[in-house]
């Protein structure tokens, strides 16, 4: 399960570091890659929270419930894949299209959070 999480933390930050590349060495192929970087980094944290779900608590939302009160890096890790649930379903072009540039820009410069929010999540768990 810990590598799972930490596989979404690689990946998001991998998606987050594609435009400094772009600007600092003016290197293109990474922008090209972004999309998909986020889309991983996103379906490694929903394959790591449905292992915990399933595997730790054994499908009991209650457990979950009080897990996530109780214990603050399970309550931050939770708060950022909340977070990252809106970032992938409106990754598309269309999403893009339908939300204007500068709302979905806005929307999705919110993928800085849970990079934190992980981070803070893997250093304590």
């Amino acid at each position: 399960m810990n590598q799972l999480g930490l596989m979404a933390l690689t990946l998001l930050i991998g998606s987050l570091a594609c435009t400094p590349l772009k600007d600092v060495f003016g290197w293109t192929w990474p922008i090209r890659i972004r999309r998909m970087l986020g889309l991983y980094a996103f379906f490694y944290a929903a394959l790591h929270f449905l292992t915990y779900l399933g595997l730790d608590q054994l499908f009991d939302v209650k457990a979950v419930f009080a897990d996530i009160t109780k214990r603050q890096f399970i309550y931050v890790g939770f708060a950022a894949f909340v977070l990252l649930v809106p970032l992938a379903i409106t990754s598309t072009d269309r999403m893009v299209r339908r939300l204007g540039y500068a709302r979905w820009k806005w929307l999705h410069r919110l993928a800085y959070q849970p990079r934190s929010s992980a981070s803070f999540t893997s250093f304590c768990a």
